[in-house]
């Protein structure tokens, strides 16, 4: 919370210190002539902002984990996705102190393509992740599971934790199986982000579901989960395993 207030309150330093000033060169009555003039940043703000810019490139760059493989988002299942959605559930499971049934996260939420090989900074998941998306646990029931894993079918593939295993078949999830098991008529305690959570992507359906705030971003739970690999002295190394496939 404490960066992120800190990147805010830089960003507004920021602007007062370099922005586009309107003039008005002409006046007639009800007649304006405006043009838009580019002002030379004042230096003494420059100054201002300066120490503060450099600590902030300095959080920002520094390297806190290592990948020993390039990480890919691709669908219906990808390397980056599996990493991902493992991460969220590993630290929503620590954090809600009880059991979670899976994770699943929207493809379009992940804002790059790749993380390749070797340093990880915190930059890196800032451009993984820009958005404060939170963390919520859903309780689901069997009809609106099926109804959320056959939206993940319709749009290719998201990505979605190993306790999670589907195919595609038609557009339609089928071989769903949660933690080993077929789907049952049970309560199934999944996280998923708020904006999913909320309705996004065609996720109405989930806006009235039963829901327990975390407080913890997306964003946060995985840095969180590169920084405590790391100090555990290991390194991300995520395969392909079938999770999810298309017939």
């Amino acid at each position: 919370m404490n960066l992120r207030i800190f990147i805010l309150g830089l960003s507004i330093i920021t602007l007062l210190g370099c922005t586009k000033v309107m003039h008005v060169s002409n006046t007639e009555i009800q007649t304006y002539q405006l043009s838009n003039e580019e002002i030379t940043a004042d230096k003494a703000v420059d100054e201002l902002i300066k120490p503060y810019r450099t600590k902030l490139d300095k959080v920002m760059n520094e390297v806190i984990g290592y990948t020993e493989t390039d990480l890919f988002k691709s669908q219906p299942e990808g390397t980056l996705n599996n990493w991902m959605a493992d991460a969220v559930q590993y630290q929503s499971t620590k954090h809600f102190k009880q059991k979670v049934d899976g994770t699943i996260l929207n493809y379009g939420g992940i804002r790059i393509p790749s993380i390749a090989k070797g340093e990880i900074t915190r930059s890196k998941i800032f451009e993984l992740m820009p958005f404060d998306n939170e963390i919520l646990l859903l309780e689901l029931d069997k009809s609106t599971l099926t109804e959320l894993l056959n939206t993940i079918a319709v749009n290719g593939g998201w990505p979605i934790s190993k306790e999670i295993k589907m195919t595609i078949d038609n557009g339609k999830a089928t071989n769903v199986e949660i933690n080993g098991e077929p789907l049952t008529n049970k309560i199934y305690q999944v996280v998923i982000p708020d904006y999913v959570a909320n309705g996004g992507d065609n996720c109405f359906f989930l806006a009235d579901r039963k829901r327990v705030r975390l407080g913890v971003l997306v964003r946060d739970a995985l840095l969180a989960h590169v920084e405590e690999i790391t100090e555990k002295g290991e390194k991300i190394n995520v395969v392909k395993d079938g999770r999810l496939t298309v017939r």
